[in-house]
């Protein structure tokens, strides 16, 4: 088989600094060409051409390479190979061998070797990784440069196309872009029965096979494990005490199974058969074959359990940690919470988009209060009123379909906004017209003024014509970003208020925490929740005061970008203030097609129909819709079971909890104009026991139990999160013991400082999950390496 077309040249440049060459891609003129991009690729025969293979012209293309491009081939390149006579070493031929089949060469040094395969394209893109100092492995973002020569098929033969994604994980222990094999064994053994096959399994598993032995013997191979070994992790305080041949196994074993060589080393040393063997029988060293059989047999029986406490049994581990972190999405109540017409509505809504129901509901919510704004609000009871303004944020991965789902409601208001703007437009023409005569009038007035003084006459009133009046105001019942000068200047004219639409809300959010101006734009938010009053004032501009500060938000976000917003941003109430929707993926399926948008738009026309009343100043007000005494008295019922969810939370949950009360009068306010809008006669005079019972049937069932999955990682203590970010660490790796330094080097978010692990550590031990065995010597100097035993009940399925 031959490799895909995609070879480049590449010219080589000395690199003093680094003290050795620089291999640089370019065109067949020896200019630079890094990256090289596909429109460069060539075939072997053709970059063959132009490549010198020496130094004899400057900045000339040297050699030929070929380019990794991250789908599904593999490079390992391991330096150091051959010595300086061109022998091999024995792992670097064990190494080479094993991947017979596939392509291989001896690189341009002559002292390194290169391999070339197959692979799982859906491995991560990886670059650059490294192990053992002198070995290299990468998919992507590389070209490997080939020797004049170009592939063979290592071990000779016909090139065998197989994925080789095991055995590199059998390779390259540890490596999370990899992963881990399933239980940490070579998946072909399965209990050899004699010596024998115990040996050929040894071998197989070194990949060490019938064709090794050209002039390097069994013994070669060991005694050269054993030297490297001895050297790789001297122990100043134990000497390394194991003859070769166990040196030279447990370092293979060690190699192949993705356990350290410390690690081993405690396996040999604990099991009681092992420790006879060394203190108590003389004869046991001198037959190398029986020797590794049995050794091969006790790691390979023992290694996935043999801890410090070996016979001791483990108490259950506390459940806390092992929870799954994201809670089940809750289902939607909606035929208990809307009409059955309007209900229905949102199904076939969301069908046409193929999203879920809950964000077609999430947007009606918003796009409903926004639009009610400030003509009705509710009042609780004296003192306490509550605008019909609800936040949603429809949380879901690119995919899920929040936009179609969201655009299902809100293009029926835009389509509504459309003629009021055209009519306003229409009126703004003609102001125009009339604020031209008026400036005239105007300016002819003041000539006026100034004769009249001069002559020291009574000056003339200002005639009525030089006065055009305010410039008609454009309503805006959508803004998709403002600043808060804008909003502030449109809602100085549109007293009802209006919506704040973010397709993402995350960009929306952290921009907040920009200072402009004054300061942070947090502070007008938090009130534009409230409709309270509220004044902008910014250097340079005149001050705008706004009675009723009301605006609805709505939009999307990606569950990673809320994640990193929940341990981000300011902790003053804003994220809590949102109703987050984070539902289940809809089932791929064709969208339903679906043209009814008859229901919502004569909705939206009624609620645009309410408008605000005269106060006794002259100015105007919302209209206050109070909760009967029945519906006061399931509030006081309700106020009391919150009191109850408070305890023991803190943070964003705790917040969220705390304005359940007032969303439930809100949201009670906002379903009795849908009733209306949607089938009623009578616009609502009152909020009764049954629609504030739906409301907090809503909250109760639905809506509190999806703020919880959704601000789940911010309702659980740091450590605790942290503790459970590390059992799915070990669960993932298969762990029965491990280092903080293992946890650490894998660089996960949450853990991957010491600041962080340590009390996650502490709490898992705390949970009988892990108990530190022993502080092992670290093979590097430093510090002591903690060593962490495993409750094996992290690993048992899930019921």
């Amino acid at each position: 088989m031959e490799l895909p077309e995609r070879y480049v040249l590449y010219r080589r440049e000395w690199d003093s600094a680094a003290g050795k060459w620089q291999k640089i891609p370019c065109g067949h003129q020896g200019h630079s060409i890094d990256p090289p991009s596909p429109d460069q690729w060539r075939t072997f025969e053709d970059a063959a051409r132009y490549a010198t293979w020496n130094d004899t012209k400057p900045n000339a293309p040297y050699g030929v390479g070929w380019v990794l491009n991250g789908d599904g081939f593999f490079l390992l390149d391991v330096d150091g190979a051959l010595d300086s006579q061109g022998q091999w070493s024995a792992e670097s031929q064990a190494i080479f061998l094993s991947f017979g089949g596939a392509l291989g060469e001896v690189s341009t040094s002559g002292k390194g070797l290169h391999i070339i395969g197959r692979c799982d394209p859906d491995l991560p893109k990886t670059h650059k990784n490294k192990w053992d100092g002198d070995k290299e492995f990468y998919t992507s973002g590389r070209f490997v440069a080939l020797s004049r020569d170009g592939l063979s098929v290592i071990g000779g033969g016909e090139y065998v196309d197989k994925d080789w994604t095991d055995q590199l994980r059998r390779l390259i222990p540890e490596r999370p872009f990899l992963g881990d094999l399933p239980d940490g064994r070579d998946p072909t053994y399965t209990g050899p029965e004699d010596d024998d096959e115990l040996i050929g399994m040894m071998l197989r598993t070194a990949g060490a096979t019938s064709a090794f032995g050209g002039g390097v013997t069994i013994k070669d191979l060991w005694e050269a494990n054993a030297e490297r070994l001895a050297t790789k992790y001297p122990d100043p305080e134990r000497p390394f005490d194991h003859s070769a041949a166990d040196a030279a196994l447990m370092g293979h074993l060690a190699f192949w199974t993705g356990k350290d060589m410390p690690r081993m080393d405690r396996l040999f040393r604990r099991s009681a058969l092992m420790r006879d063997k060394y203190e108590k029988r003389a004869d046991y060293r001198r037959d190398t074959t029986q020797n590794v059989a049995r050794m091969c047999k006790r790691v390979y029986d023992r290694g996935q359990t043999v801890t410090s406490s070996d016979n001791e049994e483990w108490p259950e581990p506390a459940p806390r940690f092992l929870r799954t972190e994201l809670p089940p999405a809750p289902e939607l109540p909606l035929r208990d919470v809307l009409g059955e017409r309007l209900a229905q509505w949102v199904e076939n809504a969301a069908a046409s988009k193929s999203a879920p129901p809950d964000y077609v509901f999430a947007a009606l919510l918003a796009v409903a209060g926004a639009t009610i704004g400030n003509t009705r609000w509710v009042t609780v009871w004296q003192g306490w009123n509550e605008p019909p303004i609800i936040w949603t944020m429809c949380i879901g991965a690119p995919s899920s379909g929040k936009s179609p789902a969201i655009d299902a409601v809100l293009q029926p208001l835009r389509k509504a906004e459309r003629p009021l703007r055209e009519t306003a437009q229409r009126l703004q023409d003609g102001w125009r017209q009339e604020s031209e005569l008026a400036n005239l009038a105007d300016q002819a007035w003041k000539e006026q003024v100034k004769a009249a003084i001069k002559k020291k006459e009574q000056c003339p009133e200002r005639p009525h014509e030089a006065n055009a009046g305010p410039m008609p105001h454009i309503p805006r019942l959508v803004v998709n970003d403002g600043t808060i000068e804008r909003l502030g200047a449109i809602l100085a004219r549109q007293p009802r208020g209006t919506l704040q639409m973010r397709d993402e809300l995350a960009g929306w959010l952290q921009g907040m925490q920009r200072y402009s101006g004054g300061g942070s734009d947090r502070p007008f938010w938090l009130e534009a929740f409230g409709g309270r009053g509220f004044t902008v004032e910014r250097m340079g501009r005149e001050p705008l005061t706004i009675d009723r500060l009301s605006i609805g938000v709505l939009g999307g976000i990606q569950p990673d970008r809320l994640k990193s917003l929940l341990f981000n941003s300011d902790d003053d109430g804003l994220l809590a203030r949102f109703v987050p929707i984070h539902p289940q993926p809809a089932p791929l399926r064709r969208p339903q097609p679906w043209t009814d948008d008859a229901l919502m738009e004569k909705l939206i026309e009624r609620l645009l129909s309410l408008d605000l009343v005269a106060d006794e100043t002259g100015g105007v007000r919302p209209w206050f819709i109070s909760l009967n005494e029945e519906a006061c008295d399931l509030m006081d019922k309700f106020r009391q079971k919150i009191r109850g969810w408070e305890v023991g939370l803190e943070g964003l949950m705790l917040s969220f909890i705390g304005k359940l009360p007032g969303l439930a009068a809100r949201v009670s306010l906002v379903l009795a104009h849908l009733d209306w809008a949607s089938e009623g006669e009578q616009e609502p005079r009152e909020i009764t026991a049954a629609q504030f019972g739906r409301a907090t049937r809503l909250v109760e069932a639905y809506l509190l139990p999806m703020a919880r999955r959704a601000y789940a990682d911010s309702a659980t203590p740091k450590a605790e999160r942290a503790a459970r970010k590390l059992v799915e660490v070990i669960k993932e790796h298969g762990w029965q013991s491990f280092t903080a330094r293992q946890v650490m080097r894998l660089e996960i978010t949450g853990v991957a400082r010491k600041v962080d692990l340590d009390p996650a550590l502490s709490a898992l031990e705390d949970g009988e999950c892990i108990r530190l065995t022993e502080t092992a010597p670290n093979p590097k100097g430093g510090r002591p390496q903690r060593l962490y035993a495993v409750n094996p009940a992290l690993h048992q399925p899930e019921s």
